[in-house]
């Protein structure tokens, strides 16, 4: 549950954010529905864009990646865990209905970079 209040908190910042001008980028792995609904929502209301990118790379990759790096402490601790958290039917990404736009992660950075903003 406090996955899902710390998103109000996020979206208020991001509305702020929104009204000031700036563009916004919300690094989520959106396993809640409110999260497109609702960003799609905010910048609707900003006369803003909404553009979804969904990163993926194969699971071997994803793990070594993890295990290899300082984890944060609302991040995942190490493969195991994430192998765990995979599994689960409530970490399911939620996308848009339509128009989201899927990038490889195991092409170089620079690569997926243009990709975005092509």
């Amino acid at each position: 549950m406090a996955g899902v209040v710390s998103y109000e908190v996020i979206f208020e910042l991001v509305r702020d954010l929104l009204d000031q001008g700036h563009s916004v980028i919300i690094d989520s792995p959106s396993v809640y529905p409110v999260i497109p609904d609702r960003g799609m929502a905010l910048a609707s209301a900003a006369g803003g864009a909404y553009y979804f990118v969904e990163c993926q790379c194969p699971v071997d990759v994803s793990h070594d990646r993890v295990d290899h790096r300082v984890a944060r402490i609302s991040q995942v601790r190490d493969a195991a865990q994430a192998a765990q958290l995979r599994k689960s039917v409530s970490r399911t990404p939620h996308r848009p209905s339509e128009g989201w736009l899927v990038v490889d992660t195991t092409a170089p950075l620079a690569d997926c970079v243009m990709a975005v903003l092509d």
